[in-house]
């Protein structure tokens, strides 16, 4: 059985996700690099603090948009 090809508008479709995705879990890197950077100890605790409710909601809003991307790009190929 032969597939066709992935129009133009799939292709941007993909990317565009990908990007987003991208986007996304590059939020998780002041994580990482929080302790190394010169707070005073409160605000230290604080952005720490923030960043343990931030981070949850950006993984999970990522993972939900990329499902919901590869179920829509699927449903769009059929």
């Amino acid at each position: 059985m032969r597939t066709k090809s992935p129009s133009a508008a799939d292709r941007f479709f993909a990317v565009t996700w990908i990007s987003f995705l991208a986007f996304m879990l590059s939020a998780f890197i002041p994580v990482l690099v929080v302790p190394g950077l010169p707070y005073s100890e409160g605000e230290h605790t604080l952005f720490l603090r923030v960043m343990a409710y931030v981070t949850p909601c950006l993984l999970a809003t990522t993972v939900v948009a990329g499902i919901a991307g590869v179920f829509t790009y699927l449903a769009k190929g059929q």
